[in-house]
Parts: C-alpha cells; structure tokens; sequence
C-alpha cells in the first residue's frame, strides 16, 4: 500500500515570490504598468459583466481607457450589489485562476492559453466595445495574447502567464484603497454604499478580505505537490487447520 502526502515545492515557491516581486516592481514604474494594468481592467470590468449575466441583467457597453481606468455599462440586474462588488473580487479570481492554470499546465500546453485568452477578449470587444479607445486597448490585449501563442509552449510562454495573472492580483489589491480618497464621485465603494448604507471603508476592506482569502488558497495549490511513499505493509501468520494450492 502507499501513502499520498503534501509537501511544498521549493521551486515553485521561488518562482511564484520571484514573480510577484517583479510584477510589484513593475507597477511601481510609470508608462511600463500602463499595459499591463490593462489586462487587471479587463478582469475588473469582465467580472462586472459576468455577475450582470448570471443576474438577470445585460452589458451594454465596455470600455477600456488607455490609463487603465474602465466602465461596463449594464441593465436589468436585480443584484446591484453583487455586480458591483464583483469587479475587484472577479480580479482576484481570474488572476489567481490564470496562474494555477499556467502553472499546472505543461510548457508545452501554455501556448494555448493565450490562444484561449485572445479569443475571450475578441468576443467581448465584438459584442461591447463601442468606441475607438477602448477598441485600440481590446486589440493591444488581444495581440499580446496571441504573441504568447505564437511563441509556443516553453517555460517563458508559461511564466509570461503567471506574471500577468499575479500583476492581475497585485493591482487588484492596492487599487481598492485608491476609493477612499477618491475625487472622482462615482465609483464601485460608492455605488455599493448606496445600495446598502455601508461605508466604503467596509467594502474595501471586504475586497482586501476576499483577496487575501483567494491568494492564500491559490499561493498553497501552487506550491503544494503530492508526494507518493511506500507505506508499510504488515504481514501476519494466522493459523490454519487447512491448505489451498
């Protein structure tokens, strides 16, 4: 019989803290983070249009600035709190999914995310987007996933997934405090104080919560491998009266 056990992978453990300290150093430079923080709106903005869907309502328009700020417009939801709720949340969520899946796949099947991605950002630019903005940042997303289709699966094409996931993660937890010194009037924290009475403070915090929650999860499945080991096998004499061939 063999027994499974969990120990923690030392190597994937140096590459999730090497990633997430590059992707912080790159947030932290400006004009390089712009692209990038793009693809954070884009899963900020999906997850709205998403919990719109799954709600009863309807996206009308996505919009995608090019300094990296966001709209979805939607109708018809009778869960005006959840959508609104759903866009730092459905960040954490789509981050930390799009590292477990580069991480979990082979090299040689990374590729095929990028594929898969290029293919999700067409279909929502095709059906939302409205204007020339948001149509040029759509088309940047779209051609950076397919180059990392192009080039292929290797190890590179599978980090440069897992770095974009983390990065996706890293805006979406410093991003949230920005709303409680916001001058901008209208924003996710305000619009879900309105529907419930909370301050925004609250709701901060509840997406810092729910983030730290995922990550956690997330950061354990990445660096966990099972490990099997040869159990020990008991053999007992019993007496018998007769014999069997």
């Amino acid at each position: 019989m063999t027994n499974m056990t969990e120990r923690t992978d030392v190597r994937s453990v140096a590459i999730l803290v090497g990633t997430v300290l590059a992707a912080f150093a790159v947030s932290r430079v400006p004009l390089l983070n712009v692209p990038f923080e793009w693809f954070e709106t884009y899963f900020h903005e999906i997850s709205h249009g998403l919990a719109a869907l799954l709600t009863g309502g309807e996206v009308r328009r996505l919009e995608l600035r090019f300094d990296g700020s966001g709209t979805l417009w939607h109708a018809g939801s009778s869960f005006r709190a959840l959508v609104a709720f759903a866009g730092y949340a459905g960040a954490f969520c789509f981050g930390c999914i799009l590292y477990l899946a580069a991480s979990a796949s082979a090299p040689q099947s990374a590729g095929r995310w990028g594929l898969g991605l290029a293919g999700a950002v067409a279909l929502s630019a095709a059906l939302w987007v409205r204007d020339v903005q948001s149509l040029v940042v759509s088309s940047v997303l779209i051609a950076a996933f397919l180059g990392l289709w192009k080039l292929g699966g290797n190890r590179f094409t599978q980090w440069l997934l897992q770095f974009v996931g983390v990065y996706a993660v890293v805006c979406a937890f410093y991003s949230p405090t920005w709303l409680l010194w916001s001058d901008s009037g209208h924003s996710d924290a305000s619009t879900l104080r309105q529907a419930t009475g909370l301050p925004e403070v609250v709701w901060v915090a509840a997406w810092l919560a729910v983030g730290a929650v995922v990550v956690r999860w997330s950061a354990r499945a990445a660096t966990q491998v099972r490990v099997t080991e040869p159990g020990r096998i008991r053999a007992q004499l019993g007496r018998g009266d007769g014999a069997s061939a």
